[in-house]
């Protein structure tokens, strides 16, 4: 197996634009991935689930089904019987700290009347279901199953 060290980039001897010049991908390759990113979030909101599935099976699961993208409860507790309990822990503990943070970022209700009988303000209402995407096949990252659900 190859080895292949990592470059290092002093600021003493680069500045800061030189080393986010050699660190940045080329604005070609920004904006190719960024019409895909377009491309494939127009097709969800236009075909929702039916996107999703294609995209999963083309991506990661060939043979996915829409039942099979839904996760159980049972699915979940078994899930988390069979795990490493050492994995189990260390991601319980990212968990934590992950909450933590973020709990720093949550928006605040506020309002305020601007005259006698004429309030404004904003009204931060959490939705009941959401669907996430985490890849389980091709690229099982624990960290993007975390910092996105």
């Amino acid at each position: 197996m190859e080895v292949t060290a990592l470059p290092l980039y002093r600021t003493s001897e680069l500045t800061l634009a030189e080393i986010n010049a050699r660190l940045l991908p080329p604005a070609a390759d920004i904006a190719r991935v960024q019409a895909t990113v377009d491309e494939i979030v127009a097709r969800v909101k236009a075909e929702g689930d039916a996107a999703v599935l294609d995209y999963t099976r083309r991506f990661d699961w060939p043979e996915a089904t829409l039942e099979g993208l839904r996760v159980t409860p049972d699915e979940m507790a078994q899930a988390v019987h069979d795990m490493d309990q050492t994995v189990l822990e260390a991601m319980t503990v990212a968990t934590e700290h992950i909450a933590r943070f973020h709990q720093r970022q949550m928006p605040r209700d506020w309002f305020v009347e601007m005259e006698r009988g004429m309030s404004l303000g904003q009204r931060h209402t959490p939705i009941a279901n959401v669907a996430c995407y985490v890849p389980s096949r091709k690229a099982s990252i624990p960290s993007s199953l975390l910092m996105t659900v």
